[in-house]
């Protein structure tokens, strides 16, 4: 029998934990979130961040800058 389960993704999960961390402001007003150190935190590759970095900032929680 099958059961309902949630599948998520790395990357939804990796923006969950984000957010609660933007949220409660453990990142300063400012900061920057640097991808190749995200992607050496979670262990994934620097693709899967990017991905995160736009949903976040889709949100609003993130400014998007170049370089």
């Amino acid at each position: 029998m099958l059961t309902n389960r949630k599948v998520t993704t790395i990357q939804s999960q990796i923006a969950g934990i984000l957010r609660t961390e933007l949220i409660f402001g453990d990142y300063l007003p400012g900061e920057k979130l640097n991808e190749q150190e995200l992607a050496a935190r979670f262990d994934v590759s620097r693709g899967p961040i990017r991905e995160v970095l736009l949903i976040l900032h889709k949100e609003g929680l993130i400014e998007s800058k170049r370089n």
